[in-house]
């Protein structure tokens, strides 16, 4: 009995020898494979991280662009001594591209209310006004 014992005790311990072993070998490539997963996650982070990055990059180049671009055409009309026929120009069709558009239609019709003020029958009667106005002024400041 004291054989069949020990044979069965030694039968227990490979038993649980082999499980041991079996679990130990399932936990590290379970770990290898969380580590595995982690590098992975990180290094995709990091190529999404740098890609937002670039693309964050490129759009505020471009608005900056485009407003330095509409600002130096502004400072040029307003340094053109009011020249009417000046426009600014449209190069994208952004938000700075549609404010440049509604700036030169603004200019277009600004342009024909000063070609109508040139032109129409006011025109004639300016010159004589300012005549006038020049002598009521000689007038007050005489007396």
């Amino acid at each position: 009995m004291q054989a069949r014992l020990n044979v069965f005790r030694e039968a227990l311990t490979q038993y649980r020898d082999e499980r041991y072993q079996a679990f130990t070998q399932t936990v590290a490539t379970t770990n290898e494979g969380a580590q595995f997963s982690i590098n992975m996650g990180i290094m995709i982070g990091a190529i999404l991280i740098g890609l937002l990055a670039a693309n964050g990059y490129w759009v505020a180049t471009s608005i900056t662009r485009n407003i330095k671009q509409v600002s130096g055409n502004l400072q040029e009309i307003a340094s053109s001594e009011g020249d009417p026929t000046r426009r600014l120009k449209t190069g994208s069709q952004d938000e700075i591209g549609q404010l440049a558009e509604h700036f030169n239609t603004f200019m277009d019709k600004l342009q024909s209310i000063i070609q109508d003020l040139r032109c129409g029958p006011l025109s004639s009667t300016l010159p004589n006004l300012t005549t006038q106005g020049v002598r009521n002024q000689k007038y007050l400041s005489e007396q």
